[in-house]
């Protein structure tokens, strides 16, 4: 068995070692399973890999780098720019953008921290 390590429930990805259930197979008919795109690699294993051959960026990295950015501007030494124009910044069309972008890393914190800062500044538009 050269091409790749059989298990119960079909193949293993060689990239992230995690069970694959074949196409046409459901979750729920095999779980803790993730699909296989080849006989050696799963979906995502395939298709981080189509990315970087094809010179697209990761979406991982892209994430770190944005929470990077955020965790700078937000710093209260940093902080003097309104959230909406730190999310035109980065590259964002609205501020809820970014912050499903932080939500989705992780970042409950960046994203409490940037609404604190938009509800602030709206405070002292009405004053």
């Amino acid at each position: 068995m050269t091409a790749a390590t059989l298990t119960r429930t079909g193949l293993v990805c060689h990239t992230c070692h995690r069970p694959m259930r074949r196409r046409g197979t459901t979750a729920a008919d095999h779980p803790g399973t993730v699909l296989a795109e080849t006989n050696t690699r799963c979906r995502s294993c395939y298709e981080r890999s189509r990315r970087r051959r094809n010179g697209m960026p990761d979406l991982h990295a892209r994430r770190r780098a944005v929470v990077e950015d955020v965790e700078w501007l937000t710093d209260p030494a940093n902080f003097v720019d309104r959230p909406d124009r730190i999310a035109a910044r980065l590259g964002y069309d609205s501020v809820w953008n970014l912050l499903i972008t932080l939500r989705r890393a992780g970042r409950d914190d960046l994203a409490q921290r940037l609404l604190e800062r938009r509800e602030h500044i709206g405070r002292e538009a009405v004053a």
